[in-house]
């Protein structure tokens, strides 16, 4: 629906600046005559001094850089303190004279502004003016029936030229869709090829996305970058997968998960009178272990769905944005399909962030850190809980953290004047910068915002689109109805499985689940001895005791789950590692020791879920009975593996090509033993140093590194399918253990097909 300006005729308003003045009485009333007078001077002015940059940069940018970095920091604030004083703070908020006084800022700054024309500009710098805007501390004056252009033009002339609403057959729409602006808003030396300016990565090898957002104001500002989107969501849809895989997999991790969520349940806190909570005692450690299992199981689910959805939307975006690229004008609409397609995947990051900052607020005031800082009142039943923070004295980090995060989840207007990404960009660059800051949030908390960064972060990307970006909430009003229906049309399946996983349906299940009586111990990196190898298997049975009857629960309640991302990895042919029996040694054979068996060899391989695997994909029973798998013995020499149980055929298994053998240094050898740890090879695995996991892997050749928000890095493939995989950094210690380790050499074999073969000495 377009809106014309004979719509407004009707209302036969005696002045055009009644209605402005009645919304706000302080309003400045500009007339045509002053306002293109301004305009016309400050274009003059301003393309004047782009200029005289322009021209110095073209013929002394290269000895400015090597001047600039040789200063030390007082030489550096003393040139700045003589030149002219920065702009109104509401106007530029992100430039601060600490930034400048960095080695490289300065020198982006101006090779950004000198280099691009004025008009580059326009949206970047009005976008950061929002806070001045939205809180009045920057003024702007009125103009009735009259749009500025700002955006697409080449000359001091064009620049900032008005027209009227009834003299150009688009002003009206452009004011209204804001693709241009309302008036008020806004030699002797030879020239020399543009030198280029080494970034952090040139320096070190790796990206980081929070640098790379605290440099976005003095650098050139950046367009919308499907791919980009596509590459970080495919990531984390990847390790969502990747953590269903665990959790099912490996009785350890499942146990390690359930504990992190326990101890970060609000029943853990006091009361104002100092109780416990009515779950906390013994008889009810069934409920508490319930509500336990349903967020562990819950959370899996969902997060896979989430971002698989997000991941094939922005594959559809890119796709899309390349088909009608020759079509894309900045002073025309976007074609219906692509902006259809773009208020949907917007609606569901909003429903993702809004998710997110939920785990947050749920999680946050039990976490470890900040438990003795919030107290319950003292609930009416089991299942109410009100909690309320404690006058309790803080220090300047702690009150930062705090206000940021509540910031996000109080929804006030703090939010509104500041906005979600801008909020958690600057948490993220506190967190990165200040050891304390990074140590009030426990690993569990450092997921979650590592989690809303990424979500944040393509949101951001979208309001990058100018200049169609400026009308997405007008646009989004039209089309509302439509993808309000669509969204919930494709979200029922979520609702069944978040319906289905209920305390009362999960009541029997979590005593499979309770971890209190060691019933997941799984001492894989100790020998391969007869009383280690029993009790390896005893925690994958009881891991898989209790994801079978999770499976029926579903099953019973969702039926089959077909078109869900769930059951796609459920019913892949690919299955998951378990151990044999404890299988002795021959009368012949003649050990100093008992046999240790390489799991990579020796390891029997089950379906992910013995339900839905036989399951056929068009069946719409809902019994959540399941026939068995069908099985086969094995045909090797019997003499070896007299002991092993039949092993289940995987339906339809793909052979895998074995990777090519990669060379690498001693150092790295050590750490890629580690992550594919075998006990025949490696006599005591260890930890390993990050910063030895990210120099092993760097090493390769093949990958590049990316920090993104929180503690999540993105690790992509340089050549090929450019597949991506994500890994969190250890929380607060920079060492992963070595259960973890070895579910990152899981992931790796899963997704490169990486065995501990692999890797070989490089030769010097």
């Amino acid at each position: 629906m377009a809106f014309r300006p004979e719509d407004y005729d009707h209302l036969d308003l005696p002045d055009p600046n009644f209605l402005a003045k009645e919304l706000d009485p302080s309003l400045q009333i500009a007339s045509l005559a002053d306002v293109r007078q301004d305009a016309q001077a400050r274009s003059k002015d301003i393309f004047a001094s782009y200029q005289t940059l322009h021209d110095i940069l073209d013929r002394h940018e290269k000895t400015i850089q090597k001047r600039w970095t040789k200063k030390t920091r007082q030489q550096r604030q003393k040139i700045l303190a003589s030149a002219k004083s920065l702009r109104e703070c509401y106007m530029w908020p992100h430039i601060s004279q600490n930034d400048l006084l960095k080695p490289k800022t300065l020198l982006l700054l101006l090779n950004a502004r000198g280099r691009h024309l004025p008009p580059t500009f326009a949206g970047a710098d009005k976008a950061a003016m929002q806070l001045g805007l939205v809180t009045k501390k920057l003024r702007q004056v009125f103009l009735c029936g009259y749009m500025m252009v700002l955006h697409g033009v080449q000359s001091p002339r064009e620049y900032g030229e008005l027209f009227s609403w009834e003299e150009h057959p688009d002003a009206f729409q452009w004011t209204l869709n804001r693709k241009q602006s309302v008036p008020g808003e806004a030699t002797t030396f030879p020239i020399r090829p543009e030198p280029d300016l080494t970034t952090e990565r040139g320096s070190n090898g790796i990206d980081s996305l929070a640098m790379m957002a605290a440099e976005a104001p003095y650098r050139l500002p950046a367009k919308l970058d499907f791919s980009r989107i596509e590459r970080v969501l495919g990531a984390r849809a990847s390790a969502a997968e990747d953590h269903v895989w665990a959790l099912r997999e490996d009785p350890a991790y499942f146990a390690e998960q359930l504990i992190e969520v326990r101890e970060h349940r609000p029943e853990l806190l006091k009361d104002t009178s100092g109780h416990e909570h009515p779950v906390m005692k013994t008889t009810q450690q069934d409920t508490l272990w319930a509500r336990v299992c349903r967020t562990v199981s819950l959370e899996a689910h969902l997060h896979l769905e989430s971002y698989t959805e997000l991941y094939q939307q922005a594959q559809t975006l890119r796709t899309l944005q390349t088909k009608h690229a020759a079509a894309i004008s900045p002073t025309g609409d976007l074609p219906d399909e692509l902006m259809d397609c773009l208020f949907r995947f917007r609606r569901y990051l909003n429903q993702a962030a809004k998710h997110t900052v939920e785990r947050l607020r749920h999680n946050f005031a039990a976490s470890p850190p900040w438990r003795q800082n919030f107290v319950r009142q003292p609930p009416a039943d089991s299942t109410t809980i009100t909690i309320r923070g404690l006058d309790a004295k803080t220090s300047d980090i702690e009150q930062q953290v705090l206000w940021f995060l509540s910031t996000v989840w109080e929804d006030s207007s703090n939010l509104l004047v500041a906005r979600l990404p801008l909020i958690v960009d600057q948490l993220g660059w506190l967190l990165e910068t200040e050891t304390r800051a990074k140590e009030l949030l426990s690993a569990r908390i450092a997921g979650i915002v590592g989690d809303l960064a990424i979500i944040t972060h393509c949101i951001a990307q979208l309001e990058l689109y100018t200049p169609w970006a400026r009308g997405f909430e007008l646009a989004h009003v039209e089309r509302q109805g439509g993808i309000e229906a669509e969204f919930a049309q494709r979200t029922v399946k979520r609702g069944m499985i978040v319906d289905a996983l209920r305390g009362e349906n999960l009541t029997q299940v979590a005593r499979l689940g309770n971890p209190s009586d060691m019933r997941f111990a799984y001492p894989f990196e100790k020998w391969r001895t007869r009383q280690n190898v029993e009790i390896l298997p005893r925690a994958e049975r009881n891991l898989d005791e209790y994801w079978a009857a999770i499976d029926r629960i579903l099953y019973s309640n969702c039926g089959n789950l077909e078109g869900t991302a769930i059951r796609r990895v459920l019913t892949r042919p690919r299955a998951m590692q378990r151990t044999p029996d404890f299988a002795p040694p021959l009368a012949t054979d003649k050990p100093s020791r008992e046999p240790v068996l390489d799991p990579g060899v020796a390891g029997l391989y089950r379906p992910l879920s013995t339900i839905y695997i036989a399951e056929p994909a068009g069946a719409a029973s809902s019994s959540p009975l399941a026939p068995t798998p069908k099985m086969k013995e094995k045909t090797r020499d019997t003499t070896s593996s007299a002991a092993a149980p039949p092993e289940p055929i995987a339906a339809d298994a793909t052979p895998q090509t074995e990777p090519p053998s990669i060379p690498v240094d001693a150092r790295s050898l050590r750490v890629f033993r580690a992550l594919f740890f075998n006990p025949a090879v490696t006599s005591s695995p260890g930890e390993i140093s990050w910063t030895d996991f990210l120099r092993a892997t760097i090493s390769t050749g093949l990958f590049t590194a990316e920090k993104l928000y929180g503690s999540v890095w993105q690790f992509q493939k340089r050549e090929g399918d450019q597949s991506r995989i994500q890994f969190h950094e250890p929380h607060l210690r920079a060492k992963i253990p070595f259960t973890t380790a070895r579910r990152h050499g899981r992931r790796l074999n899963r997704a490169f097909g990486w065995v501990g073969d692999t890797f070989l000495l490089k030769l010097k």
